[in-house]
């Protein structure tokens, strides 16, 4: 059994973490320590690990980690939403693309999908460049004109009203090139054998 936590954090994800300056040490049986009075900046990603320690001797390779934002007082916005699953892109014809994804709510409630197409990776999220709203849990496309030629790469993100939390990244997707010289896409035709 632990005598008690140390808890770390860092900004932004769980490679940040300054796991040699714990924040806050609790004892074992306190279920819900408050982090209200270590300063939090708005609008900013935290990631907390916690590491349990027996007779002052931390265990280094067990923790819990967490992430979370805080809006723009430095409260904490609640709980992010799943991640979007299974991103895929398709060139079509027209230099147009198509990206597609699937979504299965399993917690906060989401709003909309935030929708990134950028010429490198990693892709920077945050700033949309489409949205998508949320209508019900399955496969979800947006098709959308690029620059003939360029070679995009694709992400899509689950985000709560007004994309004040969003989801970590799915997978990216890509590259594909947008090219409108390319045939449209054709029309198949089965015959159903018995």
């Amino acid at each position: 059994m632990a005598s008690g936590y140390n808890i770390y954090r860092g900004v932004g994800d769980q490679s940040n973490v300054d796991y040699d300056t714990p924040v806050a040490s609790v004892a074992s049986g306190v279920v819900a320590p408050s982090m209200a009075g270590l300063g939090h900046v708005a609008s900013t990603r935290y990631t907390y690990a916690v590491r349990p320690y027996i007779d002052a001797i931390e265990t280094p390779d067990f923790s819990a980690v967490v992430e979370f934002v805080t809006d723009g007082t430095g409260d904490w916005l609640g709980n992010r939403p799943t991640q979007v699953e299974r991103v895929t892109v398709e060139a079509l014809s027209g230099a147009q693309i198509k990206i597609a994804w699937s979504y299965r709510t399993r917690g906060a409630v989401v709003a909309d999908f935030g929708v990134y197409y950028q010429t490198t990776v990693p892709i920077t999220t945050g700033t949309p460049d489409a949205t998508v709203t949320y209508t019900k849990d399955g496969r979800y496309s947006l098709t959308v004109d690029l620059v003939n030629g360029t070679t995009y790469y694709a992400t899509v993100t689950a985000r709560t009203t007004g994309g004040a939390i969003e989801s970590q990244a799915a997978n990216t997707a890509g590259p594909v090139v947008a090219d409108s010289d390319a045939p449209t896409v054709p029309t198949v035709y089965l015959d159903q054998v018995v």
